[in-house]
């Protein structure tokens, strides 16, 4: 699974929870952006990514806002 599909990250922000989760397809003929997109407003502090991997394995980073940022599934 190279592109992470059903992997879902989380961003506790302000007393809520952000989550998105990687989605290859909603839909017959559909292919979803594999990136994730998280509308934090504004929001300007770096921000804790809690990642959970298909596999069960849990990840959490640190990052600042207003960026691309992949991440590589750590063992």
């Amino acid at each position: 699974n190279s592109t992470a599909i059903g992997a879902q990250v989380r961003i506790a922000l302000g007393g809520k929870t952000l989550t998105r989760q990687v989605e290859g397809a909603t839909g017959q003929g559909n292919q979803n952006d594999l990136t994730l997109h998280f509308g934090l407003g504004s929001h300007t502090d770096p921000v804790k990514l809690e990642i959970r991997w298909p596999d069960g394995h849990r990840q959490q980073v640190e990052t600042p806002v207003d960026r691309v940022v992949e991440i590589a599934r750590r063992p």
